[in-house]
């Protein structure tokens, strides 16, 4: 998951805690609650297409390793046979056609090994009877010939969904963007509270700066990244302050 969009979920959520926490304050103020409900109604959206991201093409992508390796594995073995029965009959292109390691074939591009494991079975599938007396039967072709069709029919899945990853994700950073310009006219509203409720003010702000490596980060470049933060009353990482008060005496001061 992109860095960007982590600091920024995590902030929604420290800032939605910060609403939860609060509820009668924000319930107090029509416009805020307005706002509140806007800004959850994006967070609830983005948390439910980074689900989608994050479960991704796991499953998929782990079921097409298996019927890769086990491709692999089957092809290697008829190969290996083919190329035995070349050497007896002194045929050296047949043992070419057919050269292949297994380590080889799990790193091979999808494309060129389903295209390989195809010319494989049906050249095994040419010599099926002289390759019997090389440990090569029927049923062992048979599973040659099931493991390239299941292979064939992974491959397209997982470049589906990989497709629909990218509408995802172009789709999340909007719905980002509309949380963080709701979030920005919240900014402006808090500013009423700063005197009314300073510590909800200051709760809120600090939830509201993002930070990298302990300190705060934003590319304004990016264009992903078209709203500023609002900056924090009273720096610093804890999810509550105390607000400042000058006639307030120093912890272990006299």
């Amino acid at each position: 998951m992109n860095k960007r969009i982590i600091e920024k979920t995590n902030m929604f959520a420290n800032v939605d805690e910060v609403f939860k926490s609060h509820q009668q304050v924000v319930a107090a103020v029509p416009a805020l609650l307005q706002f509140v409900t806007k800004f959850r109604s994006s967070k609830e959206s983005i948390d439910l297409k980074i689900q989608s991201l994050t479960e991704g093409t796991k499953g998929i992508t782990k079921n097409k390793k298996q019927c890769k390796e086990q491709l692999a594995t089957l092809l290697s073995g008829v190969s290996g046979a083919i190329r035995a029965y070349g050497a007896s009959i002194s045929d050296h292109s047949l043992k070419e056609k057919a050269r292949s390691k297994v380590s080889k074939l799990k790193n091979m591009r999808d494309k060129e090994l389903l295209e390989l494991s195809q010319s494989i079975y049906a050249l095994a599938n040419s010599l099926a009877t002289a390759l019997q007396d090389y440990d090569i039967t029927a049923n062992n072709l048979a599973d040659l010939n099931t493991a390239v069709v299941e292979f064939k029919s992974l491959s397209p899945k997982v470049s589906s969904k990989k497709v629909g990853n990218k509408t995802i994700r172009e789709s999340l950073w909007e719905t980002i963007d509309e949380a963080n310009g709701t979030l920005e006219d919240i900014d402006d509203l808090m500013l009423t509270q700063q005197q009314k409720t300073p510590e909800f003010y200051n709760v809120y702000t600090n939830a509201r700066v993002n930070y990298s490596m302990g300190s705060r980060s934003r590319d304004t470049n990016s264009p992903m990244e078209s709203s500023q933060d609002m900056p924090a009353a009273t720096p610093s990482n804890q999810s509550s302050v105390v607000p400042a008060n000058d006639s307030q005496p120093v912890a272990g001061g006299s």
